[in-house]
């Protein structure tokens, strides 16, 4: 009988399935199905595969290991599933992004995953301005990619140019065929100098 071994959190996905699109809805239909099959108790001493994660990735690869009739074990270092697509409840109501929550062209993979679980997307605001919050500015608007605050200028458009540099590199039909892809996707994100700090602005759009 096949086995799925992780913690009763919430999996939060954020996908939709236009040009520039936010989802912020619950997978209850991947979750369910995971905890359905959930080990109670002490762990198996053996299983014939072992899923590292319990992201997103990691929860359809457990899925389609089970599916398949293989007993399959999930870890994961946090507390909860979902990896880096995660809902964040705000105090004075509604919810908002606080991992992944936008896809589009190309994205196929997910955009059927989401119409898979019958997840519901919407468009993203692309029109208007955005609005910046820093704890020593304090609100601004702005148009653009980058917020005008002078302290983060420098980094930011050097992290964009090195981005932007890698991508014009890359087949968008196949981006692991790139001579280099295997190195780049071992750069981590404090790697390339973007350590969190504990007091990161917030960005939004009006």
């Amino acid at each position: 009988m096949s086995t799925l071994d992780v913690g009763r959190r919430g999996l939060l996905a954020g996908v939709a399935g236009g040009a520039v699109a936010l989802g912020a809805l619950a997978t209850e239909a991947l979750e369910h199905e995971v905890v359905a099959g959930t080990l109670q108790g002490s762990l198996p001493r053996k299983v014939d595969v072992v899923v590292v994660g319990a992201g997103i990735a990691g929860l359809v690869a457990a899925r389609r290991v089970a599916r398949g009739g293989r007993s399959v074990l999930v870890v994961e270092a946090r507390n909860r599933v979902g990896g880096r697509v995660l809902n964040h409840g705000l105090d004075t109501g509604g919810t908002i992004e606080a991992g992944g929550a936008f896809v589009g062209p190309t994205q196929d993979h997910i955009k059927r995953l989401a119409r898979s679980l019958g997840i519901a997307t919407f468009d993203e605001y692309v029109t208007g301005k955005n609005v910046y919050v820093s704890s020593t500015l304090g609100r601004m608007e702005f148009k653009g990619t980058v917020p005008p605050d002078p302290t983060i200028l420098l980094d930011a458009a050097v992290a964009l140019k090195t981005l932007d540099q890698y991508a014009a590199q890359l087949p968008v039909d196949a981006p692991w065929a790139h001579p280099r892809a295997a190195e780049w996707d071992r750069i981590t994100h404090s790697a390339n100098g973007c350590a969190p700090t504990p007091s990161t602005p917030r960005a939004s759009s009006t």
